[in-house]
């Protein structure tokens, strides 16, 4: 066995544990908390413009959590955070196309559900 062979398994195991460390999550729960609120909002009657752009500037940021925790080695979360986001772009479609979003919305709940970060 090379003699830098201990090394290596050394750095590969302060690596992972460097990586599942949670990230900071205040950004994260802030747009989770905004996602409820437009949902709450839409069932009020928020005009259909008002939650597309709400909806639009919702993805980039969502987009960006959930690169972020991916890169921090959550994939769990980041792949929820995902599918929050793609789930917004199937409501901001609904709209669009002048569909109930109601089914959308329930998965979009559904998924903020499995965000352990914010739990």
């Amino acid at each position: 066995m090379p003699a830098a062979f201990p090394v290596l398994v050394a750095m590969a195991l302060l690596s992972a544990c460097s990586r599942s460390a949670k990230p900071d999550a205040s950004a994260l729960c802030t747009d989770l908390g905004q996602v409820r609120q437009l949902i709450s909002d839409a069932g009020k009657g928020l005009s259909p413009q008002a939650q597309i752009g709400r909806i639009q500037s919702l993805e980039g940021s969502l987009s960006a959590d959930a690169m972020t925790l991916g890169e921090q080695g959550d994939a769990v979360d980041g792949a929820a955070v995902a599918k929050i986001t793609v789930a917004l772009g199937n409501w901001k479609t609904d709209i669009t196309l002048d569909q109930d979003p109601a089914g959308v919305e329930q998965d979009i709940e559904q998924a903020i559900g499995q965000v352990s970060t914010c739990g």
